[in-house]
């Protein structure tokens, strides 16, 4: 059976990457994350996933320019195989030559349990020759199920050994900077994650923040 997810352009809004590797020798809290790409199914094209709000949500993390985030357009899925669509880019749109970590928000379809392992395949309208795919780990500790509404909680994801991904809801226009990130703390320690981080935010201000709502 076939399950599809479509999604508004405000759902696919790019969430939050940061380092936390706080614990090694040379490197700062909050620095960005390493350029080098990770291990993956398709080597060309670097991909790894992370889970977000209990697994009813989970982020495309892929490689390119900071500032213009793949959108995705559409997710299905048969039985635990996703296939996520990025949306066309714009042609008009200016993007700055570096190369850096995106995390792409998406839901899990209707019928995938985030119990259990996950194959994400991406179609990327850019890069149409390869088709990249990354296996997401089942984690027993998430609740959530595939079409569930979210909860509009903040969340978060390791996607490998040193990259966190961030989800947080509020003012569109005002998404959090991270001042830095203090690895191994956190205000509520699970057994389940021996790994944790605590993050520290500088903007925007909670007042402001909450004038709209949306994830960023």
């Amino acid at each position: 059976m076939i399950t599809r997810l479509g999604f508004a352009a405000a759902l696919a809004a790019s969430v939050l990457l940061v380092s936390a590797c706080a614990s090694e020798p040379g490197t700062v809290p909050g620095a960005p994350l390493s350029t080098e790409p990770p291990e993956t199914i398709v080597e060309e094209y670097p991909l790894e996933a992370a889970w977000l709000d209990d697994g009813r949500l989970f982020a495309v993390v892929t490689w390119g320019s900071s500032t213009c985030v793949p959108l995705v357009e559409d997710v299905t899925a048969e039985g635990q195989n996703v296939t996520v669509t990025f949306a066309e880019e714009e042609e008009a749109r200016a993007c700055t030559a570096d190369y850096a970590p995106r995390a792409s928000l998406a839901g899990l379809p209707e019928g995938v349990d985030p119990t259990e392992d996950v194959v994400i395949t991406l179609v990327d309208p850019l890069s149409t020759e390869l088709t990249p795919r990354v296996e997401l780990d089942g984690q027993d500790e998430l609740r959530g199920r595939g079409g569930e509404s979210t909860e509009f909680e903040p969340s978060a994801g390791w996607f490998d050994d040193q990259g966190l991904v961030l989800l947080t809801w509020g003012s569109s226009s005002c998404p959090p900077v991270v001042e830095g990130i203090d690895e191994g703390r956190t205000p509520r320690p699970s057994p389940s994650s021996p790994k944790t981080a605590c993050a520290r935010w500088t903007w925007p201000p909670p007042d402001l923040a909450r004038l709209r709502a949306g994830p960023r």
